[in-house]
């Protein structure tokens, strides 16, 4: 009988030679286009859509049908992985481009008065919903997105906000469908209230741009105003006011992202930045933007790429949520939302009247 031959070590070969083989980096990607791509299909859909409805913006379709579609069809699971990285990662490129829309020097030219009003209606109103959601136990990511939403700037600041503090995507979805509620009832409302009132193009303009929720919401509400009452200049003013609200959401989204960071550097294994890498990008987009050093031309392409960056973002979001989550929420996220409405209404009516001389 032979003696046993040494064991030969044969190099190893993959058992799966096709995908197992590329790069980790390529796997990645291959992962993702799917779901990326239904995302950014429900983001066209949503864009087209929202041209033809002023007052509802692509990134509230976005949420509708793609929520629409989670929940009336079963979605392959193959799709998971690019709807998070579009509700998460493309999310938050979008708010750090959102900086392009301002300019400080548009927000200054509104006076005192204008600067009075924003910082009132974003510190006041915040305050005031936090306050109101803890009482009526609103668990605490889903009230600072509503505060966000009612005080800044609507959907845009419920995004923004939502990943500073880590929010929850029924959180998102909750907060952008109250602050559209109350918003469209304010834009419905506000033209009304201003003529019975026999309100000038600068108040009204000065009063709707602090108050309303949307920017679409603020252009819609002034020029109705405008129409109703064969005046000019509501639309302008309204606008530049509503963009000093949304000058807020970067100090803001800086406050709460610290606390946060405060909050979850005591967590074992918890790794959380000093500043999320968006916000950054938010206050260096916003500066370029109020130094004048890009043309024109660059500004509103980007403008636009990064409004359809939202929708995709939160087409993600949509496809990711299902109606039992919203339920679970309750009504009082939708009452907290409606009476810090009223609040920042009032507020803001009497301090325009009080400096107008009204």
């Amino acid at each position: 009988m032979s003696a046993p031959q040494d064991a030969v070590t044969l190099p190893s070969v993959a058992a799966s030679p096709g995908p197992a083989g590329r790069p980790s980096w390529l796997r990645r990607v291959s992962s993702l286009l799917p779901g990326m791509a239904a995302a950014l299909a429900v983001g066209l859909v949503a864009y087209a859509v929202s041209s033809k409805t002023p007052a509802l913006s692509p990134l509230i379709w976005s949420v509708v049908l793609g929520a629409v579609i989670a929940n009336t069809g079963r979605l392959p699971k193959r799709l998971a992985p690019g709807i998070a990285f579009a509700a998460k990662q493309v999310l938050r490129l979008a708010v750090g481009l959102l900086g392009l829309r301002l300019a400080l020097t548009q927000v200054l030219a509104v006076g005192p008065k204008g600067v009075l009003l924003v910082l009132a209606a974003v510190g006041g109103t915040f305050a005031f919903s936090a306050w109101l959601g803890r009482r009526a136990g609103v668990k605490g990511p889903l009230s600072t997105v509503l505060a966000a939403g009612t005080s800044i700037c609507g959907a845009a600041a419920i995004v923004a906000i939502s990943s500073a503090v880590d929010a929850e995507e029924e959180d998102v979805a909750v907060g952008v469908g109250a602050v559209t509620l109350w918003g469209t009832v304010a834009m419905l409302l506000y033209p009304l209230l201003g003529t019975l009132l026999g309100l000038s193009a600068v108040q009204f303009g000065l009063w709707s741009g602090a108050s309303i929720h949307e920017v679409a919401q603020v252009v819609g509400a002034a020029f109705s105003f405008g129409s109703a009452t064969g005046t000019t200049g509501a639309v302008e003013l309204a606008t530049v006011v509503k963009l000093g609200r949304v000058l807020m959401l970067a100090p803001m989204a800086l406050i709460l992202a610290l606390l946060f960071r405060r909050k979850r550097s005591g967590k074992p294994g918890a790794k959380v930045p000093l500043v999320p890498w968006f916000i950054v990008l938010f206050i260096a987009t916003a500066a370029l933007r109020s130094l004048g050093v890009l043309p024109s031309g660059v500004v509103d392409g980007v403008v636009k790429a990064d409004t359809l960056l939202l929708a995709v973002a939160m087409a993600g979001l949509g496809l990711d949520l299902k109606w039992s989550k919203v339920r679970a929420a309750g009504l009082k996220p939708l009452w907290v939302t409606g009476l810090s409405t009223l609040f920042i209404a009032a507020t803001t009516f009497a301090l325009m009247w009080a400096t107008s001389g009204g």
